[in-house]
């Protein structure tokens, strides 16, 4: 095991991820906060990827961020007891995993005024780690909701299946075919960017419920949505809940919610 490089280094982790806004994030936090770090993007291949953990490079780091397609493979490889993980903290050879996306979900719902309890059935759009984070959570929380995952590949039905998930084929039909008492319904949308959403979009056109984008800075999306008079939240307010938490994670302490979506809207970082 290679020792600990004595910086406090971070970064997010992931494939495809050069949009991202965590570095800003962080760095403003920490300079708030008075700490001085460094935040990186580390975006890398699979073969990338296998090399860090080979080498055991993350001893580098203080902390990580995990990102997509990622969460999944390293809470396996850490053997973590989460399914899929986004936070890393390593500290004297220790290596700690974590999921915020419920905290972060759960903070976002709260700050735009959606309340789980009249809520009865929640789809979710794509079947990765986040799904699967949420879906864990949600049910232990409030038991009521009905789930139902549209998924391309149908490798998890089994583990939806024990938790009482319905699975359908990813397709915008399906959707619309299955959508029951629209006001009591949620719709989650947590595949990646550029997934066909605007598809399920347009078959669900006026839906009375509630659309959750996970994904942030997707104007198409937000202005698609308002043109068919769909209720659309994008998932900005759930990207800055998995930060604080991470930052409470790392530091024990956080920047505030309403700095943060100051520092990102003021400079024009969205």
């Amino acid at each position: 095991m290679k020792a600990k490089t004595a910086m406090n280094k971070y970064a997010v982790l992931g494939q495809h991820i050069q949009y991202s806004r965590s570095p800003q994030i962080h760095l403003a936090s920490a300079h708030y906060l008075r700490l001085k770090i460094e935040y990186t993007i580390l975006d890398y291949s699979p073969d990338d990827l296998n090399r860090f953990l080979t080498e055991e490079a993350y001893f580098a780091y203080s902390g990580l961020n995990v990102t997509t397609p990622y969460k999944e493979l390293l809470a396996r490889h850490f053997k973590s007891p989460n399914s899929s993980i986004n936070t890393i903290k390593i500290d004297q050879n220790h290596v700690q995993t974590y999921s915020t996306d419920a905290y972060g979900f759960q903070l976002a719902l709260n700050r735009v005024k959606i309340n789980l309890t009249a809520l009865k059935h929640v789809y979710f759009l794509g079947n990765g780690g986040a799904t699967t984070a949420l879906i864990a959570f949600l049910s232990q929380h409030f038991p009521h909701l009905k789930f139902y995952v549209l998924r391309r590949n149908p490798e998890k039905d089994d583990g939806f299946l024990m938790m009482g998930v319905k699975t359908l084929n990813f397709c915008p039909k399906e959707l619309q075919a299955c959508l029951y008492n629209e006001e009591s319904s949620l719709i989650v949308q947590a595949c990646l960017p550029r997934a066909p959403i605007a598809a399920f979009m347009q078959e669900i056109q006026r839906f009375k419920g509630i659309f959750f984008d996970l994904n942030y800075n997707q104007p198409s999306l937000e202005t698609l949505a308002t043109k068919l008079g769909i209720r659309y939240q994008a998932g900005l307010p759930m990207l800055l809940g998995q930060a604080i938490a991470a930052q409470n994670i790392w530091w024990g302490q956080s920047a505030s919610f309403d700095f943060l979506m100051n520092e990102l809207t003021s400079k024009g970082a969205l």
